[in-house]
């Protein structure tokens, strides 16, 4: 027995009315093989194309998920009208009716003729287009940022895999195009879009802005980098003035008693200056007022200066949603 697939036979006739001619499904020569194939149960009000053998359709009526009685075409509602096209009636059936893979033609149990209705959940690959419908809540979508579409025009795609191919001119995803909606609404808002893998929202994230996270984290750097260089020039001017303090001598009277040199002390500076360390010898208000004279203008300056860039970069890229630089997207969000 030949499979295809992960769990389907390549020829599978369980499930075939009684009396149809299954004729030689063996070799390639059939251009139909005969197989199970149920017929669709449809409205009055409802037009139906199908294939020689009813495994592929094309159903014209109004909004309708499934039985006859379901959706705004089954409650009445005008300005419903729908389109729905589908290849492998059942064929996501897992064993209901003790059939895999495929809606029987009968009912096993009673050997009765079965009809079947349309299904987001077991057909195999559809694509529908209503006027007037609950497109999230009928393909059990999750709700993510854009939320469930409530008695709105709307189309689904739905299979194993989808593949959007483009030779040239790329392709485009594109939320608000238009100022009125199906309803003849004017639009007030800007939709969002939403990539939601495994139908779980639970994690919906916005997507960051990649020319914008570059040129934030290119002034990041920087500012980093600025910082950097001030904090070295820094340390270059310490090492020169701990060496002039260092062979700097004073003179004193004879009366003057020596003590055995302790640990450098630290000399605070005026407030706005930068602090250092002073070796015990050396006149703490002349290193005071040095390091107050040499750096006050300099570094402290440039560094107060990256003090407020690297604040400005964090609110304008980072804290601040309305700002044009802002990293992360208003309207695309992915789990």
């Amino acid at each position: 027995m030949r499979f295809k697939g992960q769990n389907k036979k390549a020829i599978d006739l369980e499930g075939l009315a009684p009396g149809r001619l299954i004729g030689d499904v063996v070799g390639p020569s059939i251009i139909h093989p005969t197989e199970p194939t149920p017929p669709i149960a449809v409205k009055p009000d409802e037009r139906y194309l199908s294939d020689p053998q009813g495994g592929a359709g094309i159903l014209l009526g109004r909004d309708r998920p499934h039985t006859r009685f379901s959706g705004y075409g089954g409650e009445g509602d005008t300005q419903a009208f729908s389109i729905r096209l589908t290849a492998g009636y059942g064929s996501c059936n897992p064993g209901i009716f003790e059939v895999t893979g495929h809606w029987p033609e009968i009912e096993p149990k009673t050997q009765e003729p079965l009809l079947i209705n349309p299904s987001n959940r077991w057909d195999g690959a559809t694509i529908y287009l209503s006027q007037k419908t609950d497109i999230d809540d009928d393909f059990n979508c999750a709700a993510g940022e854009v939320g469930n579409a409530k008695n709105r025009a709307a189309i689904a795609m739905k299979a194993d895999s989808l593949r959007f191919l483009s030779r040239a001119g790329g392709i485009k995803l594109i939320a608000g195009s238009d100022n009125y909606n199906s309803m003849g609404g004017q639009i007030k808002s800007v939709p969002k879009i939403d990539f939601i893998a495994n139908n779980d929202d639970a994690d919906l994230q916005p997507l960051v802005k990649g020319d914008n996270l570059i040129s934030a984290l290119n002034k990041i750097i920087k500012n980093i980098n600025d910082l950097n260089s001030q904090v070295y020039n820094i340390v270059l001017t310490q090492m020169s003035f701990n060496e002039a303090l260092g062979n700097h001598q004073h003179q004193v009277a004879p009366t003057v008693v020596y003590s055995i040199p302790g640990p450098p002390a630290f000399v605070p500076a005026p407030i706005g200056t930068v602090s250092f360390l002073v070796p015990p010898s050396v006149d703490a208000t002349v290193a005071g007022t040095r390091s107050s004279f040499e750096y006050t203008d300099g570094p402290v300056k440039n560094l107060s200066s990256l003090v407020s860039n690297l604040k400005n970069t964090r609110f304008r890229y980072l804290n601040n949603p309305k700002s044009p630089a802002y990293i992360l997207s208003e309207f695309v969000n992915t789990t």
